[in-house]
């Protein structure tokens, strides 16, 4: 074969070679995931503001547990066993349960770190709170604290009579 027949063979390889990576990226090629959708309270729900207490992954809340406080001594207990693993313990922050409550979940005791828990919300419904709570796990194989942890997040929102639901 002379060197302008081998030229030509060249140029009609990679023609084919650049169809082929083009045609295999349109057929692979992912449609994009739909935005989320945003969820709105109805007229008979509503937002209900917090404010955060404490949060930690290290805890003496070793139990699975969520927790609505409507007095002092209850919330001094739990403030407690919360820091109990902490050498320099906060002060215990003021509540007044005329007119607030203390709302607060635990995730239970882990082997290592990487867990995290927290309140993302409250819906006041016509008939009760929704606490919504996120909870997350570290990913097969991620690098992790090598230590037990046990998070918590405590939360200060307006006091109420309705029972209180958690959603995760």
């Amino acid at each position: 074969m002379n060197q302008k027949g081998f030229a030509n063979v060249a140029v009609i390889i990679a023609a084919v070679i650049l169809v082929g990576v083009i045609g295999y990226f349109a057929l692979n090629r992912k449609a994009p995931s739909p935005a989320p959708v945003a969820t709105q309270p109805s007229f008979s729900e509503q937002i209900q503001s917090f404010e955060s207490m404490g949060k930690s992954g290290y805890s003496g809340l070793e139990d699975r547990k969520d927790y609505v406080i409507k007095d002092a001594s209850e919330w001094k207990n739990l403030w407690e066993v919360a820091y109990a693993r902490v050498s320099q313990k906060p002060a215990l922050p003021v509540v007044d349960f005329n007119n607030e409550m203390i709302i607060a979940v635990a995730q239970g005791s882990h082997s290592t770190g990487g867990y995290n828990i927290e309140v993302t919300g409250i819906l006041e419904k016509e008939n009760s709170l929704e606490v919504q709570v996120k909870e997350t796990s570290p990913a097969p194989g991620a690098m992790v604290t090598q230590a037990f942890t046990q998070p918590f997040h405590i939360v200060k929102t307006k006091k109420s009579d309705k029972e209180v639901v958690f959603k995760r």
